[in-house]
């Protein structure tokens, strides 16, 4: 689509551009590029839909972008042959693009979400986001702490209508959107272009480092993007190892912080979308520049794939049947995991008096946690059943109760690895 204001006007192309936004709902492919002849708004045209502006394109750069397009379309190689697109001549990957990510989520949770508010999904990002800084800190991060803030901000860029790809590689096209710089240079420059770039220019070297993304045979996944970030900004992992996390995790906590300011402005018309779009593709880069750091060996994409291989990680179905706040405890003790441990203590004293008082006091615990929900107190319970059950499980070994007393302790002790589910 050439837009401009003569585009807006005409009763045609409107025609034209409702056909193709209505194609362009039935596929997961790219299908609309629109190219840009000056800023005239267009109904139905989100801010983040991918287009060439011109200027800077030239018809010549146009023309080939459009000729990359057609054909990937119809499984034309570089030297002009044409393939099987889904045979020998082409390569088709598992792994998912960020797009391609974005689209599934919606598939899985587009029920289930529909009706949760944009305030609900960013809690949700910022519980996350603040559990891994606490298991990175703690050094037992693995794969799932770093999953889960990555599907709440594709979730919240679903929800304002944001491209999380496109955001990303605006932002992050091989260079630091700050000091236009590979690598980043901004602790010498104080965040700005070492040559007194103005402001245009800087906005214009990103576009078209985009625009070299774009028409390349790039696949934009989360491992390219884990890669872009490490080669980009080589200096947060010398800060890391030297100092800590600290630094990485207090920039993530206030680029989350700017997220909600840019959607409340966004809600009281004072931003747009592009603006919303920029942070959660900051709130992104620092995610993956921890991934970088800490499993510099596993791929994103991969455990992606892996961790929603079922569909819905917590109702293990392909649409998501969750209700709102049912997700799984993180980090505080699940309090129905706490009363079935109860129970198990009453079917225990039940079967044998051994141990009575000893029982008798872990369920008058087990009772004062359910009622106070305090997680200290929580902890210290977990903390004594473990040890007086294993001592007890000990000393029903060869009596006339083993039978049926051991097995169920064993099966306390395996609960209670539940009470705090991560």
């Amino acid at each position: 689509m050439l837009i401009s204001q003569h585009y807006a006007s005409k009763l045609w192309t409107n025609h034209e551009r409702k056909a193709a936004q209505a194609r362009a709902l039935l596929t997961d492919a790219e299908y609309v590029l629109p190219i840009r002849l000056d800023k005239t708004e267009i109904p139905g045209l989100l801010p983040t839909t991918m287009c060439l502006y011109w200027p800077p394109e030239t018809s010549e750069t146009i023309a080939e972008a459009v000729r990359k397009k057609l054909s990937q379309l119809v499984g034309i190689t570089p030297q002009g042959k044409q393939t099987d697109r889904e045979g020998a001549g082409s390569k088709k990957s598992d792994k998912p693009t960020i797009r391609s990510f974005q689209i599934s989520l919606e598939k899985t949770y587009g029920t289930a979400n529909k009706d949760l508010s944009i305030d609900y999904v960013y809690g949700y990002l910022c519980r996350t986001v603040g559990y891994l800084s606490k298991s990175v800190s703690k050094r037992n991060a693995v794969e799932k702490d770093f999953i889960r803030p990555i599907s709440w901000l594709v979730t919240f860029a679903s929800q304002v209508g944001s491209d999380l790809q496109d955001s990303f590689i605006s932002r992050y096209s091989g260079r630091c959107p700050s000091c236009v710089q590979a690598p980043c240079v901004c602790f010498k420059t104080d965040k700005k272009p070492p040559n007194e770039m103005p402001a245009y220019q800087v906005n214009e070297e990103l576009y078209m480092s985009r625009n070299m993304i774009m028409n390349s045979k790039a696949t934009v996944d989360f491992d390219y993007a884990k890669r872009c970030i490490g080669s980009v900004f080589p200096n947060n992992e010398i800060i890391w190892h030297h100092a800590g996390p600290g630094f990485h995790f207090s920039k993530l906590a206030e680029e989350a912080a700017e997220v909600h300011e840019a959607v409340s402005g966004l809600v009281t018309g004072r931003k747009n979308v592009k603006a919303v779009s920029d942070e959660l593709a900051d709130v992104l880069a620092w995610i993956l520049g921890a991934w970088y750091i800490v499993l510099p060996r596993k791929s994103v994409d991969q455990e992606i794939v892996n961790y929603y291989f079922n569909g819905c990680p917590v109702c293990q179905r392909k649409q998501c049947r969750c209700k709102p706040y049912s997700r799984r405890p993180q980090n505080l003790f699940d309090s129905s995991v706490i009363s079935d441990l109860g129970q198990r203590l009453n079917q225990l004293l039940a079967l044998s008096p051994i141990s009575k008082e000893e029982i008798e006091e872990l369920s008058k615990s087990v009772l004062a946690v359910i009622e106070t929900q305090g997680d200290p107190l929580a902890r210290l319970l977990i903390s004594q059943l473990e040890s007086k059950l294993s001592r007890l499980k000990d000393r029903y070994m060869g009596t006339h109760e083993a039978e049926t007393c051991v097995p169920l302790i064993s099966i306390m002790l395996n609960e209670i690895q539940k009470v705090y589910y991560q």
